[in-house]
């Protein structure tokens, strides 16, 4: 039984997912962003397309996993964390937001620890089919 409400909670949620508002980039710095506008992060500890993230514990308490239901598109996935929790991915990485981000178009995170990276709105259309072009948009 509880299988089977586990697989219709994801189910739901995944529902839930596919309906949300499309990402978006901030005007002011070009940053994609969810539904609320704050900026999405990568983190270069995380593999993309390894289906989990390694900010967790301590590291998820300044480093939010961002909610799949926050953005949707060919671009976005999402993964089970940890914790059982699920968290947004764009083409494979984790996305996360930086806790001290508050307004849409912040980016205090950007190059924190060297290892943090605000995820930069692609250029065109072609760049988002363009396998050369990484998870950072450049």
């Amino acid at each position: 039984m509880m299988p089977r409400i586990q697989f219709l909670c994801r189910a739901l949620v995944f529902a839930a997912f596919t309906l949300a508002g499309q990402a978006h980039a901030d005007v002011s710095g070009g940053f994609l962003a969810g539904n609320d506008g704050l900026t999405f992060y990568i983190f270069d500890d995380d593999t993309a397309g390894s289906g989990k993230s390694n900010c967790n514990e301590y590291c998820s308490n300044r480093w939010h996993p961002v909610s799949p239901t926050d953005a949707s598109g060919k671009d976005f996935s999402q993964i089970v964390r940890e914790d059982g929790s699920l968290q947004l991915t764009y083409r494979g990485h984790p996305v996360y937001h930086y806790r001290y981000d508050h307004q849409p178009g912040d980016a205090y995170g950007d190059g924190k620890s060297g290892l943090w990276h605000a995820v930069r709105m692609p250029v065109s259309s072609s760049a988002q089919t363009d396998r050369n072009t990484d998870a950072y948009g450049y």
